[in-house]
């Protein structure tokens, strides 16, 4: 088994936490809906990003 230090493995938990509360923000006005949705992100998320 690898191990990892507190910093890496700090930096891993942030990041899938950061991930996980990403996808619940963009995903939740999409749920329930039925069928194929198309959606871009938001222009807020696009400038926070680049």
């Amino acid at each position: 088994m690898k191990k990892l230090d507190l910093a890496t493995y700090r930096n891993k938990v942030n990041g899938c936490w950061a991930g996980k509360n990403i996808g619940g923000v963009l995903g939740a006005p999409f749920e329930a809906k039925r069928g194929v949705i198309t959606a871009g992100l938001p222009h807020r998320f696009v400038e926070l990003f680049s």
